[in-house]
């Protein structure tokens, strides 16, 4: 195999930052080169000139970062985790959270206050949750119908923010997680979604794609 064979893809912009790496994330979760060849279907001696210290090191392709990112997922994910999903989401007390009969403006302005992109809605009369409220809905509602918004501008934008969350059309449905799950669990549901609701017992909370890159950083600095 030469360096242009693997489909004469370009290499990787910011290649040694990318090397360095992948070189750290192998060495830290033990993953012979051996069995990063064999489980990213690479041959061992490409593996060791992309990764090793070989004197002919080559760039690496998009593919093969692919493959290797798979096999790193694969064994991170495999090691026991003493972190489930109580341990990142937020419950209880500190949850901001809005009812369904609140008005567009105030989940906006309660977003607004509190850095959030998204909140969890509630049924007044029971207290159950109904789903949450993202920015991103809140925006996309706002533009439909596409009329309105043409004909009336702000004129609409108003009427559209003093309606509630349920007339509005802005409550999604989400994934309900308990606190005892994996965090592979909610990693995967997140690819997905804004945003999880989370449950234990009577208590509501959620948690979100940021919570994780809060984890990441706590990794990368231990």
């Amino acid at each position: 195999m030469t360096d242009d064979s693997i489909m004469g893809l370009r290499p990787l912009p910011d290649k040694q930052e990318t090397v360095l790496l992948l070189k750290k994330l192998v060495k830290d979760l033990k993953i012979k080169q051996g069995e990063l060849s064999k489980r990213a279907g690479i041959p061992q001696s490409e593996v060791s000139r992309a990764l090793g210290r070989s004197k002919r090191q080559r760039p690496i392709k998009y593919e093969e970062l692919q493959a290797y990112i798979e096999v790193v997922l694969d064994r991170y994910w495999s090691l026991p985790k003493k972190k489930r999903v109580r341990n990142l989401a937020v419950m209880g007390g500190k949850l901001v959270s809005v009812y369904s009969d609140q008005r567009v403006r105030e989940a906006a302005q309660l977003m607004k206050a509190n850095g959030f992109s998204q909140l969890p809605v509630l049924d007044r009369a029971t207290g159950k949750h109904v789903g949450i409220v993202t920015d991103g809905t809140i925006m996309e509602r706002m533009l439909i119908p596409k009329a309105e918004f043409d004909q009336r501008g702000l004129d609409w934008i108003r009427t559209y923010a003093d309606k509630t969350l349920q007339a509005a059309d802005v409550v999604e449905q989400t994934p309900t997680l308990s606190t005892g799950d994996s965090l592979d669990v909610a990693a995967r549901n997140l690819m997905y979604h804004y945003a999880l609701l989370v449950e234990d017992r009577e208590e509501l909370g959620i948690i979100t794609r940021n919570d994780f890159l809060d984890l990441v950083l706590e990794d990368l600095r231990e």
